[in-house]
């Protein structure tokens, strides 16, 4: 994974940060994640949130098709792609 990818997740929130947040919210209250749509008037698009899953950083990588720069592989790939995710190719 490359530097730029490492630094953006760095900055993300740990799930101890999250149960604290929402442990203060109502307990029926509907989740969304948030993120900019990347327009020229900065819209905040809400996105319910309709699962939650656990997901090894090493199938993140960097891509220019995201406003974050970073996407997420969904299946494990070969090892020829591993390789070039560790040196971080975008595949």
């Amino acid at each position: 994974m490359n530097r730029e990818v490492k630094n953006i997740i760095d900055t993300g929130m740990t799930v101890s940060q999250m149960m604290e947040m929402l442990g203060e919210m109502q307990q029926d209250a509907i989740v969304f994640f948030s993120c900019n749509y990347g327009d020229h008037s900065r819209t905040q698009q809400a996105l319910p949130i309709e699962s939650i899953e656990e997901s090894e950083v090493k199938y993140l990588y960097d891509t220019a098709y995201s406003q974050s720069g970073i996407a997420l592989r969904e299946d494990q790939g070969s090892e020829e792609d591993d390789e070039e995710y560790e040196n971080g190719e975008d595949v």
